[in-house]
């Protein structure tokens, strides 16, 4: 499931944030395991899927960031403050 991938390059699995961050908590537990029980390919192969899922995951990140960014700057208030951010002066009253 975690290399699968749709036509236009997508994942196909694992789309949302959690999604990730629950697969790459459950991919790390596994390097705990003694030596003895996970064998060296199978370590290798789940070290490169807990990275791809992280770097995918930072990845997410950054553009959410990006797109609240952008959502902010589009608000048309240019700086102003809404009422939500007020000082608190209305308590005095």
């Amino acid at each position: 499931m975690l290399q699968q991938v749709k036509k236009s390059g997508l994942r196909a699995d694992f789309k949302w944030e959690h999604d990730k961050k629950v697969c790459c908590l459950g991919l790390t537990s596994l390097l705990l395991l003694p030596a003895d029980e996970l064998p060296a390919e199978a370590l290798g192969r789940v070290f490169k899927a807990a990275l791809d899922l992280l770097v995918a995951y930072k990845d997410q990140v950054a553009e959410a960031a990006k797109e609240d960014e952008a959502e902010d700057d589009d608000d048309g208030m240019d700086g102003f403050q809404t009422d939500d951010e007020g000082d608190g002066s209305d308590k005095e009253m």
